[in-house]
C-alpha cells in the first residue's frame, strides 16, 4: 500500500478532524512480535494522513515519509504531537491547548492503533490521519464484527463530528462491509474487501488495515463525496475492536 500526504487547499473555509487506544498518552512503542534494537522494541508503524491546509491556494500531493515508532505521536510538518495527552482517556477524546491552539478529537478505545482529527486551530490547517502497528497474520477463515469509533471532518467549515463505526468481516470470503454513524453529518455506507497484495482492506470510498495480534482491531480512513454540493463532501477516519 502507498501511503502519501495530500496537501489540500481553498480560498474559502476547509474543514476536518483526528485517534487514540489503550495505553492512555504513553508514547512507548506498542508492538506484536517486535523486532529489538539494543533492548529496545523497534515497529515500523502503517500510516497515513490527509492534511487540509486553509492558509493557501494550492493542491499538492507528497509521499510522508514519517517512519517513526512511536504509536502514540504524529509528525506533523516536523513537528511531534503527542496524540493522546496523559491522563485522559475516553472512546472519543477532544482536547484543546489554549497555549499552542491545538485541537485533537481522537479515538482512545484501540491499542494497537491511533485515528481521527488533530487541528492547528492558528494555523488553519487540519490532518484526518490514522497509523498502527500492523498484524503479523490475518486469518484466512471465519468471520469477525468490530465496533469502535470515527472521527469525520468537513473542510468545507471545518466542522468535526464524533461518530461510531462497525464491521462484519469474513476472512474466507474477504469481504468487509461496515457503516460509519456521526452526529453532524448522518451514515456513510462501506463496502469492500481485503486486499492480500498490500495487507489491508478497501472499497469505493475507504481503505485501511488490521492492526494487533490475529486482526485484533481494524483502522482506516472514509470519503463521502457529495457531487451536487461539493461543500459537503466529508473525509474521516475509524478504529474499531474485535468483538
Amino acid at each position: 500500500m502507498k501511503h502519501t500526504l495530500t496537501l489540500i487547499t481553498t480560498l474559502s473555509a476547509l474543514v476536518l478532524t483526528a485517534c487514540g487506544g489503550g495505553g492512555g498518552g504513553s508514547d512507548s512503542p506498542v508492538s506484536v512480535n517486535p523486532q529489538t534494537n539494543g533492548g529496545n522494541p523497534v515497529v515500523q508503524l502503517d500510516y497515513d494522513y490527509i492534511v487540509f491546509d486553509n492558509s493557501k491556494e494550492t493542491n499538492e500531493e507528497h509521499d510522508n515519509g514519517y517512519p517513526q515508532n512511536r504509536l502514540n505521536i504524529m509528525n506533523l510538518d516536523g513537528r511531534n504531537i503527542e496524540i493522546l495527552p496523559p491522563n485522559v482517556g475516553g472512546d472519543i477524546v477532544e482536547t484543546y491547548e489554549g497555549s499552542t491552539g491545538i485541537r485533537r478529537t481522537v479515538g482512545g478505545n484501540l491499542s494497537y492503533a491511533r485515528y481521527g482529527v488533530i487541528s492547528y486551530e492558528k494555523e488553519k490547517k487540519d490532518y484526518s490521519f490514522y497509523q498502527g502497528i500492523p498484524s503479523a497474520s490475518i486469518p484466512k477463515t471465519g468471520t469477525a464484527t468490530y465496533k469502535g469509533g470515527a472521527v469525520a471532518f468537513r473542510p468545507a467549515d471545518r466542522v468535526v463530528s464524533k461518530g461510531t463505526s462497525s464491521f462484519n468481516v469474513d476472512f474466507a470470503q474477504k469481504t468487509v462491509v461496515g457503516e460509519i454513524d456521526t452526529e453532524k453529518f448522518g451514515k456513510v455506507s462501506l463496502n469492500g474487501g481485503i486486499k492480500e497484495d498490500w495487507g489491508g482492506f478497501g472499497g469505493g470510498n475507504f481503505q485501511g488495515a488490521f492492526y494487533g495480534d490475529n486482526a485484533a482491531e481494524m483502522a482506516g480512513e472514509f470519503t463521502r463525496h457529495d457531487s451536487n454540493n461539493p461543500k459537503n463532501t466529508i473525509y474521516g477516519t475509524f478504529g474499531a475492536k474485535k468483538q
